[in-house]
């Protein structure tokens, strides 16, 4: 009888638990959210701002007092809850993912990899998991665009809408499970990828991904708590300088990572793959090209063309010397 009650409750728990999600389908339906919140974040003071005066001013018209203390704990508790649950996303990683079909894409993407790419995925991973002590494994996933849109693709012959996602990369720094993301088209660029998974590499450094997880979610809950309990006279004031810091330390740190990988691979790797995506990327005219330049402002990365501007000032390297470029 208690054999037939155990059983029964184990079939129990295993028909209940929910079925761990492909990491392939995972990752192409966007739920690590990169691009939503990347998108989210440089315009998310015009709408947090706002909403923290809002709730402030509804609190107010209770006692003077009161009102002070509750928009102060709410505060609190709202920068709190946030940096504790990106704290634990940070060490655990999104949940409901099988693993282990990540370890298996891993091996048929490497499989399907000409040897100088092979080399160049190795090299990195193996750099970004000496940075996370805690992962046994970098997870690698091939960014591509939906099959209808690469039929139509114009990326090779006037630019497309699609090379950002392409011709770039991205680390999630999960620290049990950090996941490189890079385009398919860097695959068929080997110097190029070098050049791309360097910056990403550097982005695995404690000093870079530590600034980057603040300015993340706890950023978003810390404007909401700003418009909460700065008076609005000062708010004028400190909220454009916040902006400035935040702004400035992030391509800061862009700015630091595209020297570094520039130096690693080489100038001239660099230059090339910055022409390569001025060709691949469609040039904004009239409106267009003012919208663009205004949302340089408000973007997490500095313009490409600032960017571009700094690898040319590197030194190249001498077809003799093995160190560090010739100043």
């Amino acid at each position: 009888m208690t054999k037939t009650t155990r059983s029964t409750s184990a079939h129990t728990r295993q028909t209940d638990t929910k079925p761990l999600a492909d990491f392939e389908d995972f990752m192409r339906t966007g739920q690590p959210g990169r691009g939503r919140r990347g998108a989210l974040i440089p315009t998310a003071p015009l709408v947090l701002l706002p909403v923290g005066v809002g709730i402030a001013d509804l609190l107010n018209a209770l006692p003077y007092s009161m009102g002070t203390v509750l928009s102060g704990v709410l505060a609190v508790f709202v920068v709190g809850g946030i940096v504790l649950a990106e704290r634990n996303a940070h060490r655990s990683g999104p949940p409901g993912v099988d693993w282990a079909s990540a370890d298996a894409y891993r091996h048929r993407l490497m499989a399907d990899q000409s040897p100088e790419i092979r080399a160049v995925l190795s090299s990195v991973q193996r750099t970004i998991r000496n940075r996370f002590r805690a992962a046994d494994v970098v997870h690698l996933y091939a960014m591509r665009p939906e099959p209808q849109h690469e039929q139509t693709c114009t990326i090779d012959t006037g630019g497309c809408q699609c090379a950002p996602l392409r011709l770039s990369a991205a680390l999630i720094p999960y620290r049990r499970h950090p996941i490189l993301m890079f385009g398919e088209r860097l695959l068929a660029e080997p110097k190029a990828a070098a050049f791309v998974l360097a910056h990403e590499a550097h982005h695995a450094r404690r000093g870079s991904r530590t600034p980057h997880r603040l300015l993340g979610a706890p950023l978003l809950a810390g404007w909401l708590a700003l418009g909460l309990t700065m008076p609005p006279h000062l708010l004028i004031l400190v909220a454009p300088a916040v902006w400035v810091v935040v702004t400035a330390t992030q391509w800061a740190d862009e700015l630091v990572a595209d020297v570094v990988a520039a130096r690693a691979v080489g100038p001239d790797v660099a230059r090339c793959y910055w022409a390569l995506v001025r060709s691949a990327r469609p040039r904004p005219r009239g409106v267009s090209g003012a919208l663009t330049a205004v949302g340089w402002l408000f973007s997490p990365h500095p313009p490409f063309s600032v960017r571009a501007a700094l690898t040319t000032r590197i030194p190249s390297r001498t077809p003799g010397s093995s160190g560090s470029p010739r100043t």
